[in-house]
């Protein structure tokens, strides 16, 4: 649903700059939560938090599926993002936790990069999928 919501607003008449409003409000949401996350993660602790946001994430996904207009997916995506930071922040704190001290910072170091090369090849893959739908 986030892939084709720029689609749904425009569908639903929202303007270019409230379409670009829209898909710009996470990743100014994840700046801002990334602090207060990363405490909450702290004093709530780790698994607790990683539910929670992972519940959260599903949840806006399917509210994204219902969202009509650009402040509602406005909101929605802010919220997705902040689901997602909090899941990231409790993820590699709680990587950090299971490895011994002298490798807690290559343990999330490992994590992290697989993750970004998770997300860096999701285009390749859906191109080569396409691809083969043809």
């Amino acid at each position: 649903p986030v892939g084709s919501l720029p689609l749904a607003l425009d569908g639903d008449g929202a303007s270019h700059g409230a379409v670009a409003a829209a898909m710009g409000s996470g990743v100014f949401a994840a700046m801002l939560a990334g602090l207060p996350l990363g405490a909450l993660v702290d004093r709530a602790g780790r698994l607790p938090v990683l539910k929670a946001t992972a519940f959260a994430g599903v949840a806006v996904l399917v509210g994204l599926t219902f969202v009509h207009g650009a402040p509602g997916g406005s909101a929605l995506l802010a919220l997705r993002s902040m689901a997602f930071i909090g899941f990231m922040t409790a993820e590699f704190a709680y990587a950090g936790d299971l490895a011994s001290p002298d490798r807690a910072v290559s343990t999330v170091a490992t994590l992290g990069m697989v993750g970004t090369l998770t997300y860096a090849s999701r285009p390749a893959r859906a191109l080569a999928g396409a691809a083969r739908a043809r």
